[in-house]
């Protein structure tokens, strides 16, 4: 073969190896990308004021954020003092600063005779504050919307909630949150290995009402974006290494 022809495939080759090297670091750097999600639910028999309550939170953990869905699972509550005003929980690296960057729920408001009307979904109105070694969204004492936004459950079989007062035209306390109240954190330093404790939910307008969350799962999953980023990295590879297989056997 000429010297001078073997000498550019040579180096082809070295590039094409090197594109390869950087193409397994892209891929690597891809399945690192991953999501560690907390559900954390009320044990059954979970009361607060004497009454029942029943709560979960989903949490989800990524780099450098912290993505929480908070729902009140009891429906046709009989008082104020069943719908949550507060979520409580540590992070394992002890970190207390973040920012709330977002947030969203679905508003009701609760007429005097139990029927109900949606406003559409609204910022919550609640507030991300740090609490001694605790993280802390709340709705009650802390300068956000409460005693409005406080997160209630669905209405009952007839598809209406008691009449209790504290609730049903209850001119403070409208409108309520329902569904899903979803918050985004920014909190720097979290990652999908840093882990979640000490949950508890608060319930009711007074602070001070507070549930220890009961068990809880965990699960560590790939992020669908890193899904299909790391697919394609698979194909370059794999195609960036045929090449060099083929330049190798040429320059021989």
């Amino acid at each position: 073969m000429d010297v001078g022809l073997n000498m550019r495939l040579r180096c082809i080759s070295g590039k094409v190896g090197r594109a390869l090297g950087v193409g397994l670091v892209f891929c690597a750097a891809a399945a690192a990308e991953t999501t560690t999600i907390y559900t954390f639910t009320t044990a059954a028999n979970a009361t607060s004021q004497g009454n029942p309550v029943a709560a979960q939170a989903v949490i989800e953990l990524t780099s450098n954020h912290i993505h929480v869905v908070l729902t009140n699972l009891l429906n046709n509550p009989l008082s104020v003092g069943q719908a949550l005003s507060f979520l409580f929980f540590k992070v394992d690296n002890g970190t207390t600063a973040g920012t709330l960057t977002s947030s969203s729920a679905m508003s009701r408001d609760v007429k005097g005779n139990g029927t109900y009307k949606d406003l559409g979904t609204i910022a919550t109105g609640w507030k991300l504050l740090g609490s001694g070694n605790l993280m802390e969204l709340c709705d009650i004492g802390c300068g956000a919307a409460g005693p409005a936004n406080t997160l209630i459950g669905g209405p009952g079989a007839n598809n209406k909630y008691s009449t209790n007062s504290s609730i049903a035209g209850n001119g403070p306390h409208n409108p309520f949150l329902v569904g899903n109240a979803v918050f985004d954190l920014a909190v720097t330093g979290v990652t999908y290995q840093s882990k979640i404790q000490n949950v508890t939910y608060g319930f009711g307008t007074t602070a001070g009402y507070n549930v220890n969350a009961g068990g809880y799962t965990v699960a560590t999953v790939p992020e669908p974006s890193a899904i299909l980023l790391l697919a394609s990295c698979i194909v370059a590879v794999g195609l960036i290494s045929r090449r060099k297989r083929v330049t190798d056997v040429i320059a021989r």
